[in-house]
């Protein structure tokens, strides 16, 4: 059976061996390099016993797969300069918050990158921020490319096609969810129809707060793109339940733009 390995103590023995070969590259060099380097040989020895003793797992979940930690948190540190050992805490914790962003980042860049399902608060207790943080920008991402793009195809009659390739670059969940709350926030609007507001009163998530999200596309065209999501969503459920066949595209034929 395959043991498992502690991750903490990982950390630590990866962040002493490259501290083991630090001291040992100055003991070769001149007394006059050694001087150089022996505030940063202090700063390291106080990070790596940070390291050893007292730092919560989640302020080092982050450093899991990092194959140098001593030198990311030492490079993290010279950008400021930490004066006490509060500080320097701060910054193997904010070294680590930086990793797990960049991970979530190149996660939620994928297509099929699930939605975040927890608040804000509920996130901050987890220990899951960074998912958060990263679901966010990437719904801000996906509003912001149908705001900069939607009205140009939707003049050209060819709303439809540029559904499709938005749907492809940000997932159909993502696009759908946030269309649904930009008109639950002004489902006053007559603009809307009755049966996209209903559809969309449906889908909101608890981490979507509605306030963050909004648009100046033209309602008719939003509500024209819900409704073209509404027969996507359900040429995909009619493919899905039969059995035996292979799951194909959902239909794109164009349908014809109403006017405003």
């Amino acid at each position: 059976m395959e043991q498992k390995i502690d991750w903490k103590k990982e950390i630590c023995r990866r962040a002493a061996e490259e501290y083991d070969t630090f001291i040992e590259g100055l003991k070769g060099l001149p007394f006059e390099q050694i001087l150089g380097h022996a505030y940063e040989a202090v700063i390291k020895k106080e990070i790596l016993e940070l390291l050893e003793n007292g730092l919560h797992d989640n302020e080092l979940k982050g450093l899991q797969g990092v194959e140098a930690p001593l030198t990311a948190i030492y490079k993290e540190w010279q950008e400021i300069d930490a004066e006490n050992l509060e500080q320097t805490r701060k910054f193997i914790h904010r070294c680590s918050d930086k990793v797990l962003e960049k991970q979530s980042e190149r996660f939620y860049n994928r297509p099929d990158a699930p939605l975040y399902r927890k608040n804000l608060i509920e996130a901050k207790t987890s220990g899951e921020i960074h998912l958060w943080r990263g679901d966010k920008k990437r719904n801000e991402k996906c509003l912001d490319y149908f705001e900069q793009n939607s009205h140009d195809w939707y003049e050209r009659r060819e709303l439809s096609s540029f559904l499709q390739n938005w749907v492809k670059e940000f997932g159909f969940e993502r696009c759908k969810t946030l269309l649904a709350a930009v008109i639950t926030k002004a489902a006053h609007d007559g603009r809307y129809s009755k049966k996209v507001k209903e559809h969309a009163a449906f889908v909101g998530m608890p981490n979507i707060t509605y306030e963050d999200f909004y648009s100046n596309i033209h309602p008719v065209i939003i509500n024209f793109a819900y409704q073209t999501l509404m027969e996507m969503e359900r040429g995909m459920e009619t493919l899905k339940g039969k059995s035996g066949r292979k799951p194909q595209k959902a239909d794109s034929r164009k349908r014809t733009e109403p006017e405003r």
